[in-house]
């Protein structure tokens, strides 16, 4: 190479190479500055530098906010029945339409078995939520909000409920959840098993599993 330079910062492809006039000797042998040892040499130099006093910071920052993206985190759908507000994992949920009121089944209907409802075409159980969560009948008769049919799958089975109010997901930090009280939490029909705030509101977390195992004691033909 006819143009050298004992010092590192003299970048000689962006002047001499192939990011600059051309007018490298070596080109004619290694055609490409990818291709010499000397790109190589002073690109490997760069990993002996000193690194800079803002370089650490805006590293350290980066750290850091990989660090805060990557706080485990659960993803959930918080909605309203009467004046409570409850969260369900949103993987378990299969889709969100118009509330409709369900046809009710003779004989079968009740507190938890609303009747059925037509899903794009396929009826479904209906339940009332409060009843599977075990709350009062007409636990709180809030502003009516706009109420949605929600439904929820687990394995084979789809389940469909009514709700109040949905106000929508939210990715809740794992470190947020509290233990629910002691006597919620030995309730024999107790579904919630950690409470956390969203919005200046009080959430409690449904154990989706519990309540499913729920159903399909309670709703059996």
């Amino acid at each position: 190479m006819t143009n050298t330079k004992a010092d590192n910062d003299y970048l000689c492809w962006r002047e001499i190479g192939t990011a600059g006039d051309g007018s490298c000797d070596l080109l004619g042998e290694y055609v490409h500055c990818r291709n010499c040892p000397q790109y190589s040499a002073i690109g490997r130099t760069l990993f002996d530098r000193e690194m800079s006093a803002d370089y650490r910071q805006e590293v350290s920052e980066e750290l850091a906010a990989a660090a805060a993206v990557t706080e485990e985190t659960e993803s959930l759908l918080i909605l309203r029945t009467g004046s409570e507000w409850f969260a369900l994992r949103t993987q378990r949920f299969e889709g969100i339409s118009t509330y409709q009121k369900p046809y009710v089944v003779p004989f079968r209907s009740g507190s938890l078995l609303a009747g059925l409802v037509n899903v794009n075409g396929e009826l479904l159980l209906c339940i009332s939520l409060e009843a599977a969560l075990g709350l009062p009948p007409g636990s709180g008769t809030e502003t009516a909000g706009r109420p949605r049919l929600c439904v929820v799958g687990n394995g084979n089975e789809r389940f469909a409920f009514g709700v109040d109010e949905i106000l929508g997901v939210r990715h809740v930090p794992s470190r947020k959840m509290q233990h629910v009280p002691v006597t919620l939490a030995k309730s024999p029909s107790a579904q919630v098993i950690s409470c956390f705030e969203v919005d200046g509101r009080n959430v409690g977390l449904i154990d989706e599993q519990r309540l499913f195992n729920s159903l399909d004691r309670s709703l059996q033909w």
